[in-house]
């Protein structure tokens, strides 16, 4: 029997600075949670199609021109979508304003601190379970909204 993909912390990451994917690297390596990357927003969507996770992690302004707002576009057809957070230096109550009332879950400071990174991904991954779990999402049913028409 294939194991429910709610029972362990899974995260995408489409991170613009090398050094921010390796602070997150890091911090992850000290978890039992499982992280992976993804280039750009377009392979973030396909990672997302073929092995679902519960949280997105995407820096405010990423490769070939794309933003966050882009990657919760994108994200918005993926029937289990997964929750956005937008990892950003310029971290502030305006950005946080914006992307709370966009529709993103979180904004992270960058460079990361790992106690706010286990504290905001905890939380997603906590609410983004409960959202499966009350609309009945199990492992195999993680398809697209256009497919299921």
């Amino acid at each position: 029997m294939a194991k429910d993909l709610r029972e362990r912390v899974s995260v995408v990451a489409v991170l613009a600075d090398d050094q921010e994917r390796k602070s997150l690297r890091g911090i992850f390596a000290h978890s039992n949670w499982d992280l992976r990357f993804a280039p750009t927003i377009e392979a973030a969507e396909r990672l997302l199609l073929r092995s679902p996770a519960g949280i997105l992690i995407a820096s405010e302004e990423l490769p070939q021109q794309d933003t966050w707002r882009d990657a919760l576009h994108r994200t918005q057809q993926i029937m289990s979508r997964p929750l956005l957070i937008v990892a950003s230096r310029l971290a502030d109550e305006r950005l946080w304003a914006e992307v709370l009332n966009i529709g993103a879950y979180d904004v992270l400071a960058t460079p990361f601190d790992p106690r706010e990174v286990y504290r905001v991904v905890s939380f997603a991954w906590q609410t983004w379970k409960r959202t499966k779990h009350l609309c009945g999402v199990r492992e195999g049913e993680f398809i697209t909204a256009a497919a299921a028409v």
